[in-house]
């Protein structure tokens, strides 16, 4: 050959490329079609089976949304709890530092001091309890 008939030869051929994508659990028509010419029946479970994998997931997202919403009922439950129990608490700590303030003004009426004082101390440990008690939450619930 001469140095023409390579060059000829050499600018005549060309590269073609060609590419399919697709995505999803079912393959192209094209490619479904192969598989049903390889075994009739092969296409119809291929479909099958991404179906029942969809409602797998489809029940497996329910099941996870069930337990947030269970689990965010559970939670309001427990602040409702919570704040009941600190009413209760707040109603008794009332109550108490009522009665000990009638059984500190009744030891006054009577003169005894060293009891009226003790009792004094006792509602001035009651209240900074609290007091203190209250800044935690309020503290805990900041955080929150």
């Amino acid at each position: 050959m001469s140095k023409q008939n390579h060059q000829a030869i050499g600018m005549q051929g060309a590269l073609i490329v060609k590419q399919n994508t697709f995505s999803g659990p079912i393959p192209a028509p094209e490619i479904l079609s192969k598989y049903e010419q390889i075994h009739p029946g092969f296409a119809e479970r291929i479909v099958v089976m991404a179906e029942n994998e969809q409602e797998k997931r489809l029940a497996m997202q329910k099941q996870e949304q069930d337990r947030l919403d269970l689990l965010a009922n559970n939670e309001s439950k427990l602040i409702d709890v919570n704040a009941r129990n600190t009413r209760i608490s707040l109603y008794l700590a009332f109550t108490l530092l009522f009665l000990l303030f009638l059984l500190i003004a009744f030891c006054a009426y009577q003169h005894f001091t060293s009891a009226s004082v003790i009792l004094s101390g006792s509602v001035l440990a009651i209240v900074s309890m609290i007091a203190l008690s209250q800044i935690k939450t309020n503290k805990n619930r900041g955080q929150q």
